[in-house]
């Protein structure tokens, strides 16, 4: 993906919000792309409050994708402030042709992220490190950045056609792989409602198409023939149990 921008001399700030940063905003030009991290784009694409404009955060977003992709394994990414910015600026990523190659990219991201599946028990150690709740000990590597996907894909409309490939990508049980995912998937779309999560409308739209019964069960009764995944997980098998 080629941006029409340079690499920006500074971050301009345009909501005032991060003075006083000066010395961490020229640390984070200075730097090689490659080499940026969570703190960099955290600050780059912060939501509502960024500290680049569209041209300095444009020139970073294949940099932001690349390093998406390569996500751990394990804790929340909270990466949201991005997938704001892409909403927040889509007229001008789509004048600038960007706004589909972008929505691409962010599919084959969860692509990736879906293609395996696994269950790994975490050890006291890692929930303590990750942060992650102790009724989680068990849990499927990459399955939070699909979390916080679902979240983003959602929230804001600009994420449609993303939604639009991955009810098709569901619509038929060719792996067990695939059908261990739409039941991950179906678990975190709960937690919506939960919690009453905005954009209430869309969240139901996507809660509903994963608890339509014909498919819902169609898919987990494939999961049922997986005995590796299903045998000795007791606890991840019962927080995704549909009773």
């Amino acid at each position: 993906m080629r941006v029409p921008y340079t690499k920006p001399s500074t971050l301009s700030d345009p909501y005032i919000d991060w003075q006083g940063s000066e010395g961490e905003i020229s640390k984070v030009v200075a730097a090689d792309p490659e080499t940026l991290g969570r703190d960099a784009y955290w600050m780059i694409f912060y939501q509502h409050l960024p500290a680049a404009n569209y041209q300095e955060g444009c020139f970073y977003v294949p940099y932001f994708l690349d390093f998406y992709s390569k996500g751990a394994d394990f804790g929340t990414p909270n990466f949201e402030g991005f997938f704001w910015f892409i909403d927040h600026f889509h007229d001008d990523f789509e004048r600038d042709g960007l706004l589909k190659p972008i929505l691409e990219r962010i599919w084959s991201i969860f692509l990736e992220r879906t293609s395996s599946f696994r269950i790994h028990r975490l050890s006291d150690e890692e929930i303590q490190q990750h942060k992650i709740c102790e009724s989680y000990g068990e849990i499927v590597p990459g399955s939070q950045i699909v979390h916080e996907l679902l979240d983003c894909f959602t929230r804001w409309e600009v994420y449609d056609p993303i939604l639009t490939k991955l009810k098709d990508h569901f619509s038929g049980t060719s792996s067990f792989t695939k059908s261990f995912w739409f039941c991950e998937c179906a678990f975190h779309t709960r937690m919506w409602l939960w919690v009453d999560s905005e954009p209430v409308e869309r969240r139901q739209d996507l809660f509903d198409y994963f608890h339509r019964f014909e498919r819902f069960s169609a898919h987990h009764a494939k999961t049922l023939g997986s005995h590796d995944i299903n045998v000795g997980f007791f606890q991840y098998n019962r927080r995704i149990s549909p009773t």
